[in-house]
């Protein structure tokens, strides 16, 4: 092995290191995000069911009440799902990435128009 070589060796396993660290940081990351999201959904859980449970002691609403009005909600794209809105996430028609952020008329990593979605909320 030459010294080009070693050189050459040395490098390519410091940028593997390097992208090893990078992908450990991401996923420290992604972790914590995580762990703040499930707080969040805990959270929102507990205020709905106070919510509901004032509606129901307050109001008399009763436990059918609230579904007829959550199978409304989750008909309002067309399809019985589980989803308040479509999941369907549209690509970018120039770079083909997913375009997350769906209201958004340009792509947000090449900067393409994008398509204007079929649904009540974007007329």
């Amino acid at each position: 092995m030459t010294l080009f070589d070693r050189e050459s060796l040395h490098q390519k396993i410091e940028q593997a290191d390097n992208k090893a660290t990078q992908a450990q940081t991401a996923v420290t990351a992604s972790q914590a995000e995580l762990d703040l999201l499930k707080l969040y959904v805990e959270r929102l859980s507990m205020i709905t069911e106070a919510l509901w449970i004032t509606l129901k002691e307050r109001h008399g609403y009763s436990d059918e009440d609230l579904m007829k009005q959550i199978e409304e909600i989750d008909l309002r794209d067309g399809r019985l799902d589980g989803h308040a809105s479509s999941s369907e996430t549209p690509s970018c028609p120039q770079c083909k990435r997913m375009h997350v952020a769906k209201h958004r008329p340009m792509c947000l990593y090449c900067g393409a128009a994008m398509p204007v979605p079929d649904h009540p909320s974007f007329r």
